[in-house]
């Protein structure tokens, strides 16, 4: 009895998150007349690819190709970086390895942001 509730409860949970997705990858590729409206589209009336190459052909490319590209690249430094650092902190006998820790936890406690954040609280009152 459990194994079937279970199944069928993940099964809701996964549609919950399935359906949104495939209708908006079938809106993609519809023709503008069968999205308007107030219907949901399951299944594809129609098939196009015109959407797809009028963004391709747009500026959002560029900047969505940017993007990539600018994560990527602080992906590799952030490994390059942290990878040393954490296989240095995991040495019981380091010098100031206690010293390092805490000031590694503090950047992860205090953020970035917080220090502008309480200038503009302290500006509006």
């Amino acid at each position: 009895m459990f194994t079937l509730l279970n199944g069928t409860i993940l099964f809701c949970v996964c549609m919950i998150f399935i359906i949104p997705l495939w209708n908006v990858i079938i809106t993609s590729l519809a023709q503008d007349q069968d999205v308007i409206g107030k219907v949901y589209l399951l299944i594809p009336k129609s098939f196009t690819l015109k959407s797809y190459f009028q963004v391709f052909r747009s500026g959002y490319f560029h900047s969505f190709m940017v993007s990539i590209i600018i994560a990527v690249i602080g992906t590799i430094f952030s490994m390059i970086i942290t990878l040393p650092a954490g296989y240095a902190l995991a040495q019981k006998n380091l010098v100031g390895r206690k010293l390092f820790m805490y000031l590694i936890l503090i950047t992860m406690v205090f953020d970035v942001g917080l220090v502008p954040f309480y200038v503009v609280v302290r500006m509006y009152g």
